[in-house]
């Protein structure tokens, strides 16, 4: 690292490390990476989403519960590439504030092995996987790949503003939407999510 510059990977490092010294600090185990964590870089800028190819993946459609009355309404999104080991997609709902919710891939193993061995995940019928509360580590053909969901507080609050049924079945429903075609990529199992992951 220069004075005053720095190179993406240089930062990468330089946050990894910090992160890392961040968790000894906090207690947490301390985890010694298999791999060099890799960089990309984003794929799509900010552009509308597709409602039945949400996040440039094919066949990810976004169920009507999500639209929660038409207070949030299909939107932008934006994602990484998806030939690297980790990807991510950020879609944003039209509506009051902002009503976002994160998606995430990984088959990077310093991710999913961490992932995978958390305390709160609970195994899935036939042992193919783990999950809780849009986190799941599947094996897809001999890897284990990680996939993440995250509801935005401000996106939560108009779904619990219905009801706690309403936010369940949106989280269910587009949980199981993105494991159902971003598995395909991967050659996952079939899975249907429990009712009460």
């Amino acid at each position: 690292m220069e004075e005053g510059t720095s190179g993406r990977e240089d930062l990468a490092r330089i946050l990894l490390h910090f992160a890392q010294n961040k968790s000894s600090a906090a207690g947490c185990p301390d985890i010694k990476l298999t791999d060099a964590p890799q960089l990309s870089h984003p794929e799509s800028s900010d552009s509308d989403t597709d409602s039945d190819n949400a996040c440039g993946i094919e066949g990810f459609k976004l169920p009507g519960s999500v639209f929660v009355n038409n207070k949030a309404k299909p939107g932008s999104e934006q994602y990484g590439d998806r030939n690297s080991k980790s990807w991510a997609c950020d879609l944003h709902f039209r509506g009051p504030g902002e009503l976002k919710t994160s998606f995430a891939v990984s088959t990077d193993p310093n991710i999913v092995e961490n992932v995978k061995n958390m305390d709160s995940l609970s195994d899935l019928p036939k042992k193919v996987g783990r999950i809780h509360d849009g986190r799941m580590v599947l094996n897809c053909a001999g890897v284990d790949v990680y996939f993440g969901m995250r509801f935005y507080p401000e996106y939560s609050r108009i779904l619990l503003d219905q009801d706690k049924k309403s936010y369940a079945e949106a989280h269910r429903a587009l949980f199981q939407s993105y494991i159902d075609s971003a598995g395909k990529q991967y050659s996952c199992p079939t899975v249907v999510i429990p009712e009460d992951y």
